[in-house]
């Protein structure tokens, strides 16, 4: 798909697709994705995954960040950069974790552009995944979403607190006060 998305004319046609099922997006949008799904159905829920993901895909601003970790850590990124508020990326992810899996492809796109309207990355392949996932283990996934957010929104006074009452420390990969933490204790 990398490959497919260099080309500026299937960017531009792949965006197209956004919030559509499979069988409304442009014609010109499948000669790009049957490579992918000629064995799918068209209303079958991994279809539909592919051509979300490559639609959000397409209109994805360059980034040099590393991808995170899943969406849940995503929202944490808008949240913990304060450039979405706490109660708006909360509201998102209790929103996605509740989705069936009729539902949970426009609003994982809805969060997806908002998180990218705000220049906050997506990591695709973990993404795609969770979402075809979604119809025998979406309440995994949701879990997932849900510990890594509130993982990574931990404020360094929480996890000095909960480190004084657990004896464990609570770091996050993430966190450069962790990286600092850890060489000392070495």
């Amino acid at each position: 798909m990398v490959d497919v998305l260099d080309n500026p004319a299937a960017r531009t046609v792949l965006r197209r697709g956004v919030n559509l099922d499979v069988a409304q997006v442009p014609t010109r949008m499948h000669a790009y994705l049957i490579p992918w799904t000629e064995h799918e159905a068209e209303t079958s829920h991994r279809a539909r995954t592919l051509y979300m993901i490559a639609s959000l895909m397409a209109i994805e601003t360059k980034t040099t960040q590393p991808p995170p970790a899943n969406l849940g850590v995503s929202l944490a990124t808008a949240s913990v950069r304060k450039v979405l508020a706490e109660s708006t990326t909360q509201r998102l992810l209790t929103v996605l974790c509740r989705q069936r899996e009729s539902t949970v492809h426009r609003h994982v796109a809805r969060t997806v552009r908002i998180l990218r309207s705000e220049g906050i990355g997506v990591n695709w392949v973990r993404l795609t995944c969770d979402v075809d996932a979604w119809p025998w283990s979406g309440d995994t996934v949701a879990a997932r979403w849900a510990r890594d957010y509130y993982r990574a929104t931990l404020t360094n006074a929480a996890r000095k607190q909960i480190d004084a009452l657990t004896d464990v420390p609570t770091t996050h990969p993430a966190d450069p006060a962790a990286d600092s933490a850890e060489k000392e204790n070495a």
